[in-house]
């Protein structure tokens, strides 16, 4: 399996790309701890533990499949997430127009009404209250 052991201290570390695919393969539900422990000859039981709380830290459980560029649903999510951002800013842009539309409709209604009916709307900036 080519499992690459680097020699630190007493102890022996794993290779980093060898703990992200571990780790990927654990919480996409691939393979459980104790399979991957015997697919990769990971003695410790703690190890797997410490190496999933290690990875969630680099990366957030939302973006875990974006980190895996083989995985064509991480691309599928990007490009969902995307339109999905892109269609409600459209939405949010003719909600804005519609808005302001509304203010100038207001305003026009305002000034006929002050001219023709000669009722004071606006307030007066000097007025006391």
């Amino acid at each position: 399996m080519g499992i690459k052991k680097l020699k630190t201290g007493r102890n022996y570390g794993y290779d980093e790309s060898l703990k992200s695919r571990v780790c990927f393969e654990i919480l996409s539900g691939e393979l459980s701890f104790k399979e991957a422990r015997q697919k990769y000859g990971i003695k410790g039981e703690g190890t797997l533990y410490r190496w999933i709380e290690a990875y969630k830290k680099q990366a957030s459980i939302s973006n875990l499949q974006v980190m895996d560029a083989t995985n064509p649903s991480a691309e599928n999510a990007n490009t969902n997430q995307n339109e999905d951002l892109v269609k409600k800013n459209q939405e949010l842009q003719a909600a804005l127009e519609m808005a302001k539309l509304k203010i100038t409709a207001l305003e026009v209604m305002i000034d006929i009404a002050e001219t023709e009916l000669n009722i004071d709307i606006r307030k007066k900036s000097g007025t006391k209250q």
